[in-house]
């Protein structure tokens, strides 16, 4: 029975990582490598002129152009969702394994005949 939860924990894991990489891809559309470098310029043309200006970026990676590459273009559209079914598979399988296991338990303590 450990295993059947195993089974429904990595497939909401699996699930909740294609949720995270469609956040993302969402974040990718508008921040993209040419958008940041302006914003470097600006920054650096700020401080030249003594003033300040704070970048923040929570997430560097997007700025590279092959990773920016991969969450907007198809690849990563179709990665996501077969990560998503995956994961919605593996929940379903391990509930289901899960119910069978609980109903022959519930059979053999019954003394009831067992279908397999």
């Amino acid at each position: 029975m450990r295993w059947t939860r195993t089974l429904k924990n990595a497939g909401g894991l699996v699930a909740s990582l294609s949720l995270d990489m469609l956040v993302l891809r969402w974040l990718a559309t508008f921040d993209t490598p040419e958008r940041w470098a302006s914003l470097l310029a600006r920054q650096a043309d700020a401080h030249a002129h003594g003033e300040y200006m704070c970048v923040y970026d929570p997430v560097p990676f997007l700025h590279y152009p092959s990773f920016h590459a991969f969450f907007v273009g198809s690849v990563g559209a179709f990665s996501i969702l077969g990560l998503f079914l995956l994961g919605c598979v593996l929940c379903v399988l391990g509930q289901s394994k899960r119910r069978r296991e609980g109903a022959m338990q519930i059979a053999q303590l019954e003394g009831d005949e067992i279908n397999e």
